[in-house]
């Protein structure tokens, strides 16, 4: 095998845009999470609730104090830095999980000789069992 026919480069290649589209997830999750701050202080702009009556803020928590006590522009780094976190991390997932299920998927298919679906399936299987262990 040679070329993109190659189980590392298959590897690498599926890894890589797993990353790409776990981070662009991540991002939009982060966004959108009822945690961050930059997304409480966007709804409080919007809707003129004062932050500490609003639920996303959890003014309970010391550090939901803590954040809601910020000067706004200091909320609003935090809540970027929040979202550059999660979204690194669910890349990292993602390219993980993509990188392990093409490259099992590429050495089922090597060792069976044959192109069906029973590889994608043991593929499938087989990276779960494996994180699931983790």
């Amino acid at each position: 095998q040679a070329g993109m026919e190659s189980c590392p480069v298959k590897t690498v290649i599926s890894g890589t845009m797993g990353f790409a589209l776990g981070g662009a997830f991540g991002l939009f999750m982060a966004s959108v999470s009822p945690e961050n701050p930059f997304a409480s202080n966007l709804q409080h702009h919007l809707t003129h609730t004062p932050i500490s009556q609003m639920s996303y803020d959890s003014p309970l928590t010391p550090q939901g104090r803590a954040i809601a006590d910020l000067p706004w522009r200091e909320q609003v780094r935090s809540g970027f830095k929040d979202m550059g976190k999660r979204s690194f991390s669910s890349a990292k997932n993602f390219g993980i999980v993509g990188a392990l299920y093409s490259g099992t998927e590429c050495c089922i298919e090597g060792l069976r000789a044959k192109n069906d679906l029973t590889n994608s399936v043991a593929a499938g299987v087989l990276p779960a069992v494996f994180l699931g262990l983790r």
